[in-house]
């Protein structure tokens, strides 16, 4: 019943972009990260409790050996300026309507054209839903394309710089304003009116957007330089940089070194180099095959692949042969009362648990119990005068057992005591493991979190576990233990 092989999944994704859908198109990414946090309101005004349904339980996983699809191959159907055998290619997938595409845009253009050897440039759609015009606007591209690639960068390149004009006209405004765009331009507006109405350019369209989804692309504009991810401000200055170092690294290492490096995420040529430096680094200390089996994201940023390889370390060793790969068994009996004896490096605590108000809460807690998922871990969070937390064998307030389960709030039983024990999470549909007692009343935490358990005996011992709140990629000083936790059933 438990995992024996697997590879981290996505420990940490925020991706601050300029444009963003408004509705998510990536694939689920599962919470990992369980907490309970302070709400900075009080519960004077709170909202009346609402009882949830049955908690449902299914299994997911922090370790994946899923490499994502790869971004779709140049091809002659696409829009490509400079060389087309350039040794660096820029893969940028845009909105017309997006502002910091706008931005953008003309930096790109400019160096590339001024380097059509050194460069080619890649311009794929990626239409937006949060933008009304941005099909409308990847239509017109198309259809002025059809008429040669001279005639798709003109508009390109006049209606972003003209965003401002026509961002806010309604859609059948803005293809009025961009007929007559084209026209100055030297396009045939008779056929560039025709073409709009052409499938095969809408179809084109979506298909790029599908591919960009598939890959990955969940904002614009992405950029991808030489299989890297470019995220940072783009000049002229920065261009030239970032190719002085792709040249560079090309001139210092193997094609097969080149094509084996990760996906890097950098900012600029410096950080580029930086990136490959350290990966370097990582193969002589580890060796090549330490290095090849770490999960492709935690070198997506230089700054905290130390980090993400830590705890990646951390999870290996202390969860990757206690995750289960089902669901509990159903080991608690609904005719008995459960009492909780949580042993600890300063004494036992005594808590009555709940079966009857949260049932699978509590049969999940007996279960990790008996199987010895909380032998010899950490308070991984004590805050006085709020919560101490643990459950996680990690000791990084992101381990999970490798299910989830639904929140079971009962309107009876809130969190107006101190000693309430509840289950962690990081959203509805995610207590696993973590739990938390409370110091204290906390009535903001109400109707968030499911309470299970209540507190008979031990109080003083929880109020001198050690201080402890530390985030999961940072070194903490060692906590109080959790020893096991043992289960009197009656």
């Amino acid at each position: 019943m438990q995992k024996h092989f697997f590879s981290l999944a996505l420990l940490l994704v925020l991706l601050l972009s300029a444009c963003t859908p408004k509705t998510d198109n990536t694939s689920e990414i599962t919470p990992i990260a369980e907490t309970v946090e302070a709400s900075a309101e009080t519960g004077a005004n709170s909202p009346a409790i609402v009882a949830s349904g049955p908690a449902e339980c299914r299994t997911v996983s922090m370790f994946s050996d899923e490499e994502p699809t790869p971004l779709p191959e140049v091809t002659e159907d696409d829009w490509v300026l400079g060389n087309m055998d350039a040794p660096i290619t820029i893969l940028e997938y845009s909105d017309l309507q997006c502002p910091y595409c706008a931005l953008i845009e003309p930096s790109l253009v400019e160096y590339v054209t001024a380097n059509p050897d050194q460069v080619r440039l890649i311009f794929r759609h990626f239409p937006l839903e949060m933008h009304d015009k941005s099909f409308v606007g990847a239509t017109l591209l198309e259809a002025a394309g059809a008429q040669g690639l001279d005639k798709f960068e003109a508009l390109k390149n006049d209606l972003f710089a003209k965003q401002a004009d026509w961002s806010s006209m309604d859609p059948d405004a803005f293809v009025e304003y961009a007929k007559e765009e084209a026209k100055a331009l030297g396009i045939d507006v008779t056929k560039f009116t025709a073409d709009l109405e052409n499938g095969d350019l809408m179809n084109k369209i979506l298909t790029q957007y599908q591919g960009g989804i598939a890959g990955g692309v969940s904002y614009t504009p992405f950029v991808v330089m030489n299989g890297m991810y470019f995220r940072g401000e783009m000049t002229a200055d920065i261009m030239a940089g970032i190719v002085e170092a792709f040249e560079a690294l090309e001139k210092e290492n193997s094609p097969e070194f080149m094509a084996a490096l990760p996906a890097f995420v950098f900012t600029d040529g410096d950080n580029l180099r930086e990136s490959v430096d350290y990966y370097k680094s990582l193969v002589e200390e580890n060796g090549q095959d330490y290095v090849d089996n770490l999960p492709y994201y935690v070198f997506e940023d230089s700054v905290t692949t130390p980090q993400y390889i830590r705890m990646y370390q951390i999870l290996k060793d202390t969860i990757l042969d206690r995750q289960f790969d089902a669901c509990p068994d159903q080991v608690i009996d609904p005719a008995k009362s459960y009492t909780a004896i949580l042993k600890t490096d300063k004494g036992d605590v005594t808590i009555k648990l709940f079966p009857e108000v949260a049932p699978v809460a509590v049969n999940s807690f007996v279960f990790l119990a008996k199987e010895g998922w909380f032998d010899d871990i950490t308070f991984h969070r004590v805050i006085p005068g709020f919560v101490a937390q643990s459950g996680d064998p990690s000791g990084l307030g992101i381990g999970s057992p490798g299910y989830v389960y639904g929140n079971e709030i009962a309107p009876d039983y809130l969190f107006d005591q101190p000693g309430r024990l509840a289950m962690a999470n990081s959203g509805e549909g995610t207590n696993g493991s973590q739990f938390f007692i409370t110091y204290a009343a906390t009535p903001d935490l109400n109707g968030s979190f499911t309470i299970f358990g209540q507190v008979e005996t031990g109080m003083d011992i929880l109020e001198g576990l050690i201080e402890r709140n530390v985030g999961p990629s940072e070194e903490a000083k060692p906590g109080s233990k959790l020893i096991s936790v043992e289960i009197i059933e009656e």
